[in-house]
């Protein structure tokens, strides 16, 4: 049964939007700025760091803005929105700004299909990617009965403030900034009729397994 939602978490949702895209976008205008301050007459074709800065910043809000339309909007839901989406999606992001790669194949989930499993696994990814503070690999295996998400690296862990908000175990008015991402996750899971359960976990690894809620 999914939870109810609580009208607090339209705020939290609005300000992680607001917050993931900041930096991005304020990088964009820093590189405005400088182009601004150097002058009508300035060469600005030649002034390639301000541009590179501009290019970069674009293509990081841009990533981003898809992956969270995926993840948090309705389109991930569909049932053409599948595995190979959800890698793609995390790959366009984790390549521009992270240290974090992807090590599985879209085609090895063959029976994971349906309305609202590409965006179920998406989310499973962004939480394992969270655990992965310096760095490392995420991994996605078929189980019976769902998947095995595996994130692995230098002080990889769930912590476990995070594992309360992605079980919906802490109130919204208390979470902490850093577990806002895991606790949208756990609703979104929720509501679309999938769990996220953590595994046992060791030092360097953090694991979950998504399957359908019964």
């Amino acid at each position: 049964m999914a939870r109810l939602v609580d009208d607090a978490y339209l705020e939290i949702l609005a300000s992680a939007i607001c917050h993931d895209l900041l930096s991005p976008i304020g990088a964009v205008t820093s590189g405005v700025e400088f182009i601004e301050e150097a002058g009508p007459g300035a060469n600005i074709g030649a002034d390639s760091e301000a541009l590179d800065l501009i290019a970069a910043s674009a293509r990081a809000a841009s990533a981003r803005l898809q992956l969270l339309r995926a993840a948090w909007g309705g389109m991930g839901a569909n049932a053409d929105f599948g595995p190979n989406d959800a890698r793609t999606r995390m790959d366009a992001l984790l390549g521009l700004e992270s240290r974090v790669v992807q090590d599985w194949a879209p085609e090895d989930l063959s029976s994971w299909s349906g309305p609202g499993a590409g965006k179920a696994l998406l989310l499973a990814l962004m939480v394992g990617a969270e655990c992965l503070p310096r760095g490392g690999t995420l991994r996605v295996r078929e189980q019976a009965q769902g998947l095995l998400i595996e994130a692995t690296g230098e002080r990889a862990s769930l912590r476990p403030h995070v594992e309360a908000a992605l079980l919906g175990q802490t109130a919204v008015i208390d979470l902490p900034p850093d577990t806002v991402h895991a606790a949208i996750a756990g609703l979104l899971l929720a509501r679309h009729g999938f769990a996220l359960s953590p595994r046992a976990h060791m030092e360097g690894r953090a694991a979950f397994f998504l399957k359908r809620a019964p």
